[in-house]
């Protein structure tokens, strides 16, 4: 299954490369001006003996005034943290909690798990093992653990709440 994924995102990320290229196919940055090269194929339309020596532009070149710098309006990153519907075990209940920063899971953490000998246990090794996994994929659909059952089912049981909660 990860081999399936990890095929999914270098295929999203040809894709994501490739769209963005589509939109700017001459590579330039946002708001540069494209150059254009003449009919003598030089660029910007110029003939060489019209250049002075050292490449300086002539003053009857239009050369457009460069933008003003405007100062930053971007807003502080959008972060919430939700809690999940807890997962009900004959052991006890699984939940966690979940915060989400402009839209991408930064942190998950268990707000309740089992607390028999075995089970705590079991979690010590498996808990950690879904977060690293669930925040690596950003998504509730992780591998269930050999051995830890219950917990993988209760981790994306209530992970998912928390997706759903966020709009995700």
């Amino acid at each position: 299954m990860r081999y399936v994924r990890g095929t999914i995102v270098a295929a999203a990320t040809v894709a994501g490369v490739a769209g963005v290229l589509a939109l700017n196919p001459n590579g330039t940055a946002p708001g540069a001006p494209a150059t254009v090269a003449g009919a003598d194929g030089n660029a910007g339309g110029s003939s060489a003996g019209n250049e002075p020596a050292g490449g300086a532009s002539t003053p009857d070149s239009a050369a457009e005034p460069a933008p003003e710098a405007t100062p930053s309006t971007e807003a502080a990153p959008a972060t919430a943290t939700y809690t999940g519907d807890a997962y009900p075990t004959r052991w006890g209940s699984i939940q966690v909690a979940a915060t989400v920063t402009d839209g991408v899971l930064t942190d998950i953490s268990f707000v309740s798990l089992p607390q028999d000998s075995r089970s705590l246990r079991i979690n010590q090794w498996a808990a950690p093992a879904l977060v690293e996994e669930a925040l690596a994929i950003q998504s509730a659909d992780v591998d269930t653990i050999s051995g830890a059952t219950f917990t993988s089912e209760g981790f994306r049981y209530s992970l998912l709440s928390i997706l759903e909660q966020a709009g995700l």
